[in-house]
Parts: structure tokens; sequence; C-alpha cells
């Protein structure tokens, strides 16, 4: 989710997990750019996303 759209900032504990879960490279792409990334349970709401080259 792109928090500059809704004026609100990723939360530490979001960038910690999304360090932890998929990589320091995303980590740094969602602090810089200020994104949460987005958990679910259910398969159905994948959403697969590969970080810029």
């Amino acid at each position: 989710m792109d928090n500059n759209k809704t004026g609100k900032r990723v939360s530490a504990e979001n960038l910690e997990k999304t360090r932890k879960l998929l990589s320091y490279e995303a980590y740094l792409m969602c602090k810089t750019r200020n994104i949460s990334s987005c958990w679910s349970a259910n398969p159905s709401d994948e959403n697969i996303f590969k970080l810029p080259v």
C-alpha cells in the first residue's frame, strides 16, 4: 500500500516483517518509498510483486 496516497507512514513493525520475510532489498524499497507490505493467510489474496531491477 502506498502510504503517500493516504498521508500515513509505514510502521517500523511492517518494515521489520518485510525485512525478515522478504529481503533486505524489499525492506529498503518499502522504507524509501513509504510502502507497507500487505499480509494475508488467504492464498487467493496473493499478489505477486517483483522488485524493480
